[in-house]
């Protein structure tokens, strides 16, 4: 239930906000937009539970955090992005991928983490279908090739799986 963490969270009536239309790269770059505005609900969790944390734990736990706390549900017709506080108010319902994205990388830039949002393919003929995050084990250099962390809070392992076009 995830109720101890209510403290650590900002209360949200969950009101929405049109911000862009467009193709993906404007969703990613909605998300990323979010993420950064409404960094500040996930201040005093990355506090408690993260920022002292080296990067690998970090983002184990931020990982497991995601994962036991927020219900997943697969996005339909509605394309929404929530704010951290509204994920949490609304984690029993239900949050697709841009949403638990956007919850990892505000908690990420609360713990002053480099990191990206990743969009995949899983079927070349089709658009993209899925969102996570991905943390450079370089924190200096940024790069990628250098290894990197999977944070998706939608998938019980923190293993990247298959794609075919990022």
């Amino acid at each position: 239930k995830g109720t101890s963490y209510n403290n650590l969270l900002p209360f949200s009536t969950c009101s929405s906000t049109k911000i862009a239309m467009g193709d993906t790269k404007v969703a990613i770059d909605s998300m990323a937009q979010w993420a950064r505005r409404y960094q500040h609900h996930t201040k005093a969790l990355a506090n408690d539970k993260f920022i002292h944390l080296p990067l690998t734990k970090l983002c184990k736990a931020l990982h497991s955090f995601l994962y036991h706390h927020l219900q997943y549900k697969i996005d339909g017709y509605d394309q929404l992005l929530r704010s951290p506080a509204c994920a949490w108010a609304t984690r029993s319902e239900g949050l697709d991928c841009k949403s638990f994205s956007i919850f990892a990388s505000a908690t990420l830039l609360s713990c002053g983490v480099s990191h990206y949002l990743r969009r995949v393919k899983y079927e070349k003929e089709k658009g993209y279908s899925h969102v996570y995050v991905v943390v450079p084990k370089d924190q200096k250099t940024h790069d990628l090739e250098k290894g990197y962390y999977v944070i998706d809070g939608t998938l019980k392992s923190t293993v990247e799986p298959s794609f075919s076009d990022s």
